[in-house]
């Protein structure tokens, strides 16, 4: 688990735990979802992610992949961008979703009411059930 809390002068701001191979890439972006951009807790948690880096033998992860290859779900971002990453130099491979789903973090996120009545909400990436993000059975 990667729990972080964080707080302001007014007090408690949001929580969230991560778990799975991306724990930290996950909370670093969904950190960003929430404080620097103001999603709400659900399109926070429920964004593309962006794995930092593709290590040897994940799964969907092609042998001979470079280490530096950035790791994303299929479908997830539209083609353009990633041919416009792929053209600064940076490698990005699209994973298939079965993959993905194990290779990107999971985030439970908290966030408290600006007005201190409390939670406006929650959000999950598996921890809690999100449909948008739990596999078909």
């Amino acid at each position: 688990l990667n729990p972080v809390l964080v707080f302001d002068e007014r007090g408690f701001v949001t929580g969230l735990r991560a778990l799975g191979a991306g724990i930290h890439h996950a909370s670093v972006q969904t950190l960003l979802n929430v404080l620097d951009f103001g999603m709400a807790p659900v399109p926070a948690t429920t964004t593309p992610q962006v794995a930092h880096f593709a290590w040897p033998g994940a799964p969907g992860v092609p042998a001979g992949t470079p280490v530096e290859t950035h790791l994303v779900e299929e479908g997830r971002f539209p083609a353009a961008l990633l041919d416009s990453a792929r053209a600064l130099g940076q490698p990005v491979l699209e994973i298939p979703g079965s993959a993905a789903y194990n290779l990107l973090g999971r985030v439970s996120l908290i966030v408290a009411d600006p007005t201190g009545a409390g939670v406006s909400g929650i959000g999950s990436t598996g921890g809690l059930a999100v449909p948008e993000r739990e596999p078909n059975p």
